[in-house]
């Protein structure tokens, strides 16, 4: 069933990426104006022509993918998936005057090997937004810093590579390579306060405050727990170091028109506590930046962005020795005074540009990511570089097509990998991959 699947994705798209007016034998697709309308448009056209009012908004999307991966160390994972992600986002606005107050609620679903647990309810918030000061949210949303953090795949289409955020999931990646456009020290959708203001003469800012990184999840009855023998000093990858009392905040300015020249540039901050789940060891506060901007005409755009993590939940305490060549076969432990970061160890930096170009309903996009985590002061790290590139058609507002293709290049140490292995994590070594995504999108 998963071949015939396969099959019939490549063929949708050849055929209608190469001839806008192909279709294959057995599945024809037709575009009229007058089924060119999304779900929520036509419901809220009914509820409009009845009078009522229910001040209620919805949309969403189904991204239904399969993925096709050759790499080199693939390890236990499959060469080829199918999974499906969606999300429904429901939005209620009342407008009193010049005042408006509700909430949204954002559920994501996902299927396969991209499920891995995640809380099924990704934002829950409700916000107010008095005349002229913004609009203030309370509850499960994202912060400022990632609000105004610009990437370089921030308008990629198709599956969006790296800035999917599960490349990890399909690629056996090397200890200690970071995959991910976003900053690793993002709390994500934790439960905060968040302030954004109106634009104005083309500034805008936001602000965020995060009491605990880890109240990441609205049914979650307790904070998750680390269980570590006490004969364990640290596990310097930091899987039980957090964050708390984080405030994170954004600052942009945009120019210009989206149908001539615009150009918008912004910069954001995440500071923040660190603290961690071994009472034995310290770590390093939450000290991270991001610097990013965009640049288009008319239907072509460039984006940059970069991340700069500083040593943010680092260990304070640093390896003593060397700790030799790295051994498979070996039994590290994490008392080793040899295993673990170096002084010149950092949290990582990530670079990212990526530009797209609109022909009509097809969209073409490409993009490259680079990212870099130090383990020492010396020549000891771990490195990602990612190429992307994709192509989308819109079919009608309501469906549209896409095939995307990745070259994934990971480098890593014989440091990052002892520390990896005996933190009982993921040590594996270098490894290279071509991935091919092919997908169907439906929006509502």
């Amino acid at each position: 069933m998963a071949k015939q699947l396969y099959g019939f994705f490549l063929a949708t798209l050849v055929g209608y990426v190469l001839d806008a007016e192909a279709a294959t034998s057995d599945f024809v697709l037709q575009e009229t104006d007058e089924e060119d309308i999304l779900l929520n448009e036509y419901i809220g056209n009914l509820l409009d022509g009845s009078g009522m009012d229910a001040h209620l908004y919805f949309s969403g999307d189904v991204n239904s993918a399969a993925s096709f991966v050759h790499q080199k160390n693939a390890g236990e994972m499959e060469s080829s998936y199918f999974s499906i992600l969606s999300h429904v986002d429901l939005k209620y606005k009342k407008r009193i005057d010049n005042h408006a107050f509700g909430f949204e609620i954002v559920s994501r679903f996902k299927t396969g090997i991209v499920k891995r647990g995640n809380a099924i309810l990704e934002k829950a918030y409700i916000y107010l937004e008095p005349d002229v000061l913004g609009e203030f949210r309370c509850g499960y949303s994202n912060t400022a810093a990632d609000i105004f953090s610009i990437y370089g795949d921030n308008f990629f289409g198709a599956y969006e590579g790296p800035g999917s955020g599960n490349l990890g999931y399909f690629y056996n990646v090397s200890a200690g390579a970071i995959v991910v456009s976003a900053c690793p020290m993002d709390d994500a959708k934790a439960a905060k306060i968040v302030w954004q203001s109106p634009t104005i003469r083309g500034f805008s800012a936001g602000l965020s405050f995060t009491p605990d990184s880890r109240d990441a999840n609205l049914f979650k009855t307790k904070h998750y727990s680390v269980n570590r023998s006490d004969n364990q000093r640290w596990d310097f990858a930091g899987s039980c170091a957090y964050s708390k009392n984080i405030i994170t905040g954004g600052i942009s300015y945009e120019y210009g028109a989206d149908d001539d020249f615009n150009a918008k540039f912004a910069i954001a901050g995440w500071f923040g506590k660190g603290k961690s789940g071994n009472n034995h060891i310290e770590v390093r506060n939450v000290r991270a930046y991001h610097i990013g901007s965009t640049i288009g005409y008319g239907n072509f755009k460039l984006s940059i962005g970069y991340t700069n993590n500083g040593k943010s939940l680092l260990a304070k305490q640093y390896a003593i020795g060397s700790q030799g060549v790295f051994d498979e076969n070996s039994s590290y432990s994490i008392d080793n005074p040899g295993v673990g970061i170096k002084d010149g160890a950092d949290a990582g930096q990530i670079y990212s540009i990526g530009a797209i170009h609109k022909f009509g309903k097809l969209t073409v996009s490409a993009g490259y990511f680079r990212s870099q985590v130090k383990f020492s002061s010396e020549n000891e790290k771990a490195t990602a570089d990612v190429i992307t590139a994709a192509v989308e058609r819109k079919l009608n507002k309501s469906m549209g097509i896409y095939a995307e293709y990745d070259n994934i290049r990971t480098r890593t140490c014989s440091r990052a990998r002892a520390y990896k292995k005996a933190c009982g994590l993921g040590y594996g070594g270098d490894n290279c991959a071509n991935a091919l995504f092919l997908g169907i999108k439906f929006f509502f």
